[in-house]
């Protein structure tokens, strides 16, 4: 599916040669596991997001949906798993194929995951958690992010009578790197 916005096509190109091209390969040690800055970070993220889960009153995952915007090779997905978040309950969507196709290599049975672009293919309110990893930095164009976020926001359970709504975690950058043009703020 694609998003009705004339330079989604355009942004989409750009950012598919940035993240599948050679800056990819050329920033693989930036994030690599052996580095400690990097475990550090890991460990950071697992830590606030465990506690924003809790905030939101999620404490119990079994029966939690999940959506992971900008998958990658599902590494976030997984840590979900690991958390209780059934595989079958477990969804993951990216722009590049190779990083889906590395994601269903690894992740075993029974997760979902699809490589779109643009508007995510799910009925509205279907999630409980919807994360995104460092996505928004990358969409340039502030239009796409808006709409990228709407559908998120769509997407996402919807507080009911006694029950609460799901949450979405952003986990981006706030300062922009002048040495990185391809991302933002």
């Amino acid at each position: 599916m694609k998003m009705n916005c004339p330079d989604f096509s355009t942004e989409a190109e750009r950012m598919r040669s940035v993240y599948a091209g050679s800056l990819r390969v050329a920033r693989a040690d930036l994030y690599a596991w052996w580095r400690p800055e990097v475990q550090w970070m890991i460990y950071r993220l697992q830590a606030v997001s465990a506690a924003m889960l809790c905030k939101a009153g999620i404490k119990d995952l079994s029966a939690c949906h999940a959506l992971d915007v900008g998958c990658g090779s599902g590494a976030w997905l997984r840590t979900l798993i690991e958390w209780g978040v059934q595989p079958k309950n477990a969804h993951g969507v990216d722009m590049l194929p190779d990083r889906i196709e590395l994601a269903r290599a690894i992740s075993g049975q029974g997760s979902d995951f699809r490589v779109t672009e643009g508007a995510l293919p799910y009925d509205a309110g279907s999630f409980d958690i919807i994360t995104a990893h460092t996505v928004f930095s990358s969409i340039l164009a502030p239009d796409l992010r808006m709409k990228l976020a709407a559908d998120m926001m769509r997407i996402c359970r919807q507080p009911q009578n006694d029950r609460a709504g799901g949450i979405i975690m952003v986990y981006d950058f706030r300062i922009k790197d002048p040495r990185n043009p391809d991302t933002i703020a």
